[in-house]
């Protein structure tokens, strides 16, 4: 590997290392090297440098979650113009069915309300006000998961919820959103929405892109392939399917340029297609850039 890109490996693994500060930047420096080795040669450092910037603008450190935290904690929707009289009733809700993520960001409220208001966060409660937080909305299915059976079961009638996230894709919280509000109608219950960051991550030609879509990339033989098994599936159950970006994005504001995406995404594409096609039974989920119930190539 060059002295950049190595360079490039070590800028990510001190960024990566916010979380895991027993064991340094080595350790996961390492990891990047062997992570970019299944890349073509030609194409490591565009994707390495592209990474290292993503990392920079997206990569949620201990302290900026922290930060944002405060910065929801202090907002007169929905705490009000004493946050510490507003929080001593408010319910923090523990309702995640799969995964430890909520009890991470819990684990953060918990710090920040002590140190800040001097209150035992597991000790506040009584009111008919619930909140719900967790890190980020994906696809949409944990939220909706979580929160619906919560509302028909638990919630009561009048109350209010709060839903915070760090970070919200936009397609997969609209979806969520829908059933959430749904539930919450049958019960009067009032849902207030917060997050600090929106990605846009909709397969639409006018938004923001900010996700991984590719153009057509043909010749390769995983990705003829994978597409081939995807619209034939879509074709039996005529569903409709957008694989590919058909044009540029006209502003690209997530990659440093297009042709810096075009080469990401190719080569993020052909690794995944290769992995999905080797997996003898994948998970109906599984696509080559993510995980996604509907057929498609990414989250």
């Amino acid at each position: 590997m060059s002295d950049s890109c190595h360079d490039l490996a070590r800028s990510i693994g001190s960024i990566a290392a916010d979380y895991r500060s027993p064991e340094g930047i080595a350790p996961i420096t390492s990891r990047v090297d062997r992570w970019i080795s299944q890349f073509d040669p030609s194409e490591r450092a565009t994707i390495l440098r592209e990474m290292n910037c993503l990392l920079q603008r997206y990569y949620w450190s201990r302290k900026r979650v922290q930060d944002s935290i405060r910065s929801f904690l202090a907002r007169e929707d929905p705490f009000g113009p004493d946050p510490r009289a507003s929080l001593q009733g408010m319910n923090f809700i523990r309702i995640q069915v799969e995964g430890e993520s909520q009890l991470a960001l819990l684990a953060l409220f918990t710090y920040v309300v002590y140190k800040d208001y001097g209150l035992i966060l597991g000790l506040c409660g009584g009111s008919d006000i619930f909140v719900y937080v967790d890190d980020c909305v994906y696809t949409g299915n944990r939220l909706r998961y979580d929160v619906v059976p919560w509302i028909q079961r638990y919630a009561p009638r009048g109350s209010t919820l709060i839903i915070y996230h760090i970070a919200a894709h936009l397609e997969g919280w609209q979806y969520a959103k829908g059933y959430v509000l749904d539930a919450a109608h049958q019960k009067n219950v009032t849902v207030k929405w917060f997050h600090a960051v929106e990605i846009d991550n909709r397969a639409v030609v006018d938004g923001r892109v900010e996700f991984l879509w590719p153009r057509r990339v043909s010749g390769d033989r995983n990705v003829d392939a994978y597409e081939e098994r995807v619209t034939r599936r879509c074709s039996e159950n005529g569903w409709a399917l957008k694989l590919w970006r058909d044009e540029s994005v006209v502003q690209e504001d997530f990659f440093s340029s297009t042709e810096a995406r075009d080469i990401v995404e190719g080569a993020f594409l052909r690794v995944g297609a290769r992995l999905v096609m080797a997996a003898g039974t994948p998970a109906p989920s599984m696509r080559p850039l993510g995980f996604k119930k509907l057929e498609s190539l990414s989250m």
